[in-house]
């Protein structure tokens, strides 16, 4: 028998339907007074029952909107199809951050398929939001990440680079929105490792099958993210040490890629060593 609390009395009433006005009011009251940051505390995200309550009423958001009509242009921009910075489109300011809540909250919950969907439409909306960027960046980047870890068999290389790429791109452009986040710059060159390193193992292993076009292209490939990688991790560590409020962390590991890097491009020993000496003195 269902126990029913002697304070509350069912009047059976129906319910009011939740519409498209009225879902400001109940957004207003529920969302968090702040907004969560790409490498804040899972804790600081919504709830499970604010996902559910937050993907009804981004069912009620009219057409007139238009998010669907605008997010090719920012696909475009993403897969490095178009240099044109995104601009925003009109949308009702109360429930401005809905999209980018959700994605935050799949991407702490490691769902990477849907954040990534919901950080692109929160772009349409805003464009200058530094953690949608970076959250698109880390998580295209962890998707082939476990595809490696996973040892998933690729069925075509192309599609790994264009994700590639497309990580790329996101951490540049929250990079040029945030020039100074020491996280993003130590992401982004260790990711760029990753790719420099797949290019590698692909001409170790598989250049016997590949046409003199794709290994010259694997090769070029290989040079720009060890490039890309080295200038990023080296742009890192100036920003640790303009900051003194840094406490010491994982610096020895950007340090020891820069050693890898500096012994791949043929550099002095002297070079290369030094950067092992340094991680000797941080451990």
């Amino acid at each position: 028998m269902l126990l029913i609390s002697r304070h509350l009395v069912d009047h059976n009433v129906n319910p009011i339907p939740l519409t498209w006005q009225r879902s400001f009011q109940l957004y207003q009251y529920y969302a968090p007074d702040s907004l969560p940051e790409f490498n804040s505390y899972k804790s600081q995200s919504i709830s499970a029952d604010l996902e559910q309550l937050f993907k009804r009423i981004i069912g009620l958001i009219p057409n007139i909107c238009a998010l669907y009509d605008h997010l090719p242009l920012i696909l475009d921009f993403i897969n490095g199809k178009t240099n044109q910075v995104p601009h925003c489109i009109e949308f009702p300011g109360r429930v401005k951050a809905i999209y980018y809540l959700l994605g935050d909250y799949y991407f702490k919950e490691r769902d990477f398929a849907r954040c990534i969907k919901y950080f692109q439409l929160d772009i349409c909306i805003n464009p200058l939001r530094v953690d949608s960027w970076a959250g698109l960046a880390l998580s295209y980047a962890a998707q082939l990440e476990n595809s490696l870890n996973y040892c998933e068999k690729l069925k075509n290389e192309s599609d790994f680079f264009d994700k590639a790429k497309s990580a790329q791109m996101c951490f540049r452009r929250a990079l040029e929105l945030d020039p100074e986040n020491l996280v993003l710059w130590i992401e982004c060159g260790s990711f760029e490792y990753l790719v420099h390193s797949f290019c590698s193992r692909l001409l170790k292993y598989e250049s016997e099958n590949f046409s003199m076009e794709k290994f010259e292209l694997l090769e070029s490939e290989k040079e720009s993210y060890l490039d890309s990688s080295g200038n990023s991790l080296e742009h890192a560590i100036k920003l640790y040490e303009i900051d003194s409020s840094n406490e010491p962390d994982e610096r020895w590991l950007q340090y020891y890629i820069l050693g890898k890097i500096a012994e791949k491009k043929r550099k002095e020993p002297s070079e290369y060593l030094q950067y092992y000496v340094t991680i000797n003195l941080l451990l």
